[in-house]
């Protein structure tokens, strides 16, 4: 199974010829290009491998673009209080304002990151063999997983999730309609990056109905720092925005709570504004929609 990627403060000797070496030698690692910045393969990854975190990269990218990039008349106040916590804008207590803050750093941060911005001494090195014991750990690991999630083909062969929802509206609406896809793995993994989120995010929910009810039961106060929370998050912008849907995808229970304050159900407009293009959605494996 491949181990968890890596960042790492690095020194010029271990970059070689465009390539990485280890600490303890070992075949060189290669740089990856069209995905994160400074991003090095371990060899011991196969062509289908590469293949799958590229198309990844590739899903990951649009849903940080919808998260990240201001769309006029959007209500983002929806989908961040959903995930994040009634305490997002909070202000009053130091405390309470250093979570908004560090909540829109984290998205800056997450934004340069996907768009190419990295320090100079900072590499990524993504693994499919088990890393060095001994290998520097300047900046923390990311969570357990990334690569045998970004890597497996159970998601790596999803389809069809487009073609189940595209024409059902309350399909959309559902947050459970759309499996755990190479690119919601990939991009739950950045964000347990040091170089993304501060404080670090740590597990302590993950999915769809454990996610939600941790912003319902603790808040900002833990949810500003848990990687799911930002990843369905973003999810939640980039669906409502492909499909134009009134309302960003959530939990059934929540839906019907939503719904029952609008007496409405779904098939109304997004608001006025830009129209973000529905791109991706029959690509094997990429959004699971």
């Amino acid at each position: 199974m491949p181990s968890e990627p890596v960042t790492h403060e690095v020194e010029e000797s271990d970059i070689q010829n465009g390539m990485y070496i280890g600490p303890m030698g070992g075949p060189p690692f290669p740089s990856m290009e069209g995905v994160l910045p400074s991003t090095y393969l371990d060899p011991a990854c196969n062509g289908a491998e590469a293949s799958i975190v590229s198309e990844a990269w590739e899903g990951a990218k649009l849903i940080v673009e919808a998260q990240t990039t201001i769309v006029s008349d959007y209500d983002y106040n929806l989908p961040h209080k959903t995930w994040l916590g009634d305490g997002l804008n909070a202000s009053g207590k130091p405390v309470v304002e250093y979570r908004s803050k560090s909540i829109a750093d984290n998205f800056k941060k997450l934004a340069r990151l996907y768009g190419g911005g990295i320090d100079d001494k900072e590499i990524i090195v993504w693994r499919c063999t088990e890393g060095l014991k001994d290998e520097p750990m300047c900046s923390q690991q990311m969570g357990a997983g990334v690569l045998a999630l970004a890597l497996s083909a159970e998601y790596s062969g999803r389809n069809g999730h487009g073609n189940r929802v595209h024409d059902d509206k309350e399909g959309q609406l559902r947050m459970a309609s759309f499996p755990v896809s190479t690119a919601h793995a990939l991009l739950h993994e950045t964000w347990h990056y040091r170089i993304v989120s501060q404080p670090r995010t740590a597990d302590y929910a993950t999915g769809v109905e454990t996610t939600y009810n941790l912003a319902r039961r603790e808040g900002t106060r833990v949810a500003f720092t848990n990687a799911d929370s930002y990843t369905y998050d973003g999810l939640a912008i980039y669906l409502q925005q492909t499909f134009k849907s009134r309302l960003p995808p959530t939990t059934k229970d929540h839906l019907d709570t939503l719904m029952g304050l609008d007496g409405k159900r779904p098939g109304g407009k997004m608001p006025s504004g830009k129209r973000r293009e529905a791109v991706y959605l029959n690509k094997p494996g990429m959004l699971g929609v």
